[in-house]
């Protein structure tokens, strides 16, 4: 008997929201919260009603007024000496080098990168690169004519020494499925 009554007095509670009641929560929510966007916006620029401003103690307005003055006394616009400095040295700037042609960025350097495949096609070299990069390879697509034949070798990362760019190989191996050869980035072959 006593057991009935334990059980009986533990009752189960069971909530149930429709999909109007949760909307309806949602567009309160969404209310309340623009009410009180709107009460920051007001606050921030300083339109109290004048039931607060009695409530603000005079020694603060004294600090806020001092500070809103000294706001309004910088000048709109520093003098900058930069430009007249520039006018007084007539120094005209020097040409740039030009030891290297344009088209060979890294021709001196010997820099090794991944050769992955070289293809007939550029929309296919592109397409892999693509896939590489998307998948956070940094993969590039460079244009070489061998044997009459123009070929589109599909190249991956930029290492300034062979082993880095075996490292990178063997990833591609691992992780990507992909044979690669190391080989110089201004490597003609």
């Amino acid at each position: 008997m006593v057991e009935e009554l334990r059980h009986s007095k533990a009752r189960r509670y069971h909530f149930e929201l429709s999909l109007a009641g949760i909307i309806s929560i949602a567009f309160a929510c969404i209310i309340l919260l623009g009410w009180i966007f709107f009460a920051g916006v007001l606050a921030g620029r300083g339109l109290f009603p004048d039931v607060i401003k009695v409530l603000v103690p005079a020694s603060q307005e004294k600090s806020q007024a001092s500070t809103s003055q000294r706001i309004q006394e910088t000048p709109s616009e520093p003098p900058l000496a930069f430009y007249s400095e520039l006018k007084k040295s007539g120094e005209t700037p020097s040409e740039p080098s030009k030891d290297k042609p344009p088209g060979a960025i890294y021709a001196d350097d010997n820099l090794y990168c991944v050769q992955l495949v070289s293809l007939e096609s550029e929309s296919k070299a592109e397409q892999l690169a693509k896939k590489l990069r998307n998948r956070g390879q940094s993969a590039f697509v460079n244009k070489k004519e061998q044997q009459g034949k123009v070929m589109f070798r599909v190249r991956c990362g930029l290492f300034a020494s062979r082993s880095e760019a075996e490292r990178l190989r063997n990833y591609l191996i691992e992780k990507e499925g992909l044979q690669g050869l190391v080989v110089r980035a201004d490597s003609d072959t």
